[in-house]
């Protein structure tokens, strides 16, 4: 990326102000600290079916709101502690988080129609959104893994078939 910073100065419009040789250098050296790399990576599986967020409602006996979630969070936060670690940091700096949500196979499937599901040909095009599942893994880690979801800067949601429900969670930092 360094021997290629030139040409992409070159592709910036609408600049508000000159790129001298001096901040062209300065960008270099930024670029060679580890701050602008995502250098680690933390692989985790949840097995089981996916559940996907639900939105939190009054607890009409005490005055707090009750959480549907809690449960799951639970259980996705205590596999997370096992993958990373005891010795695990909280992630600082910016944040890529992808999941794979592995949906059971339904029975109503012909056996053809099952291994088409296993191998990806077909996807789940039923409610819960996408969105839904990732939306319940960033609650679950958050806190956890990093100390604000804001700290995400890409991430990809994907909704599968498989014999093996689970949801796989893949974190670059």
């Amino acid at each position: 990326m360094k021997e290629n910073i030139e040409s992409l100065i070159l592709d910036i419009k609408n600049c508000p102000f000159e790129i001298t040789p001096k901040i062209i250098e300065d960008l270099k050296k930024h670029i060679e600290t580890d701050e602008f790399h995502f250098t680690k990576n933390l692989d985790f599986v949840i097995y089981g079916s996916p559940k996907a967020w639900k939105r939190a409602s009054p607890n009409r006996m005490f005055s707090d709101m009750y959480d549907p979630n809690k449960p799951i969070k639970n259980i996705i936060s205590d596999r997370f502690v096992e993958a990373a670690g005891k010795d695990f940091v909280m992630i600082q700096g910016p944040v890529l988080l992808y999941t794979k949500s592995y949906k059971e196979i339904p029975k109503s499937f012909s056996k053809t129609k099952a291994l088409m599901g296993e191998l990806g040909l077909i996807r789940p095009t039923t409610k819960p959104d996408v969105d839904n599942y990732s939306k319940l893994t960033q609650d679950a880690i958050n806190n956890i893994i990093y100390r604000d979801d804001a700290q995400i800067v890409d991430m990809g949601s994907h909704k599968f078939f498989s014999f093996t429900p689970r949801v796989e969670i893949h974190l670059e930092y």
